[in-house]
């Protein structure tokens, strides 16, 4: 089947930044799982965070969480301490509260925007080469 939705990915110093847009299906989330642990092997065996922008982001159908779940629990155990989220709606906090259970290791805040988690980031020490 063909994607649903998009997103952009890179890599900031120890910081994997995702934004994701408009409405995903099983197959982008499957791309994004692959993209992102190709992307967190390369990061040092230091404490690391994500920011995942979804501000343009619409949802998606019922079978992309449990990758997402399988993504966290993998990453929870290789050094994944923070995680900073830009929600634009209420109903994506309460979403992903459900695949931040796996991630025991994680402090996880939900941001306004991509400066005020940069700024939390940077202030709990990890390393940010912007």
């Amino acid at each position: 089947m063909k994607e649903h939705g998009s997103f952009e990915i890179k890599l900031v110093g120890q910081v994997l930044v995702v934004k994701a847009y408009d409405a995903w299906n099983l197959e982008t989330v499957l791309r994004l799982c692959d993209e992102c642990s190709h992307l967190i092997s390369q990061i040092k065996d230091e404490p690391w965070a994500t920011i995942v922008d979804l501000s343009c982001w619409e949802l998606g159908t019922p079978d992309i969480w449990k990758p997402v779940e399988e993504l966290n629990a993998w990453a929870n155990d290789k050094n994944y301490k923070y995680q900073a989220v830009i929600i634009s709606f209420n109903l994506q906090e309460t979403m992903l509260k459900k695949t931040h259970e796996v991630l025991t290791h994680t402090e996880k805040k939900f941001c306004k925007d991509t400066d005020e988690a940069f700024r939390w980031l940077s202030d709990a020490g990890i390393q940010i080469l912007k």
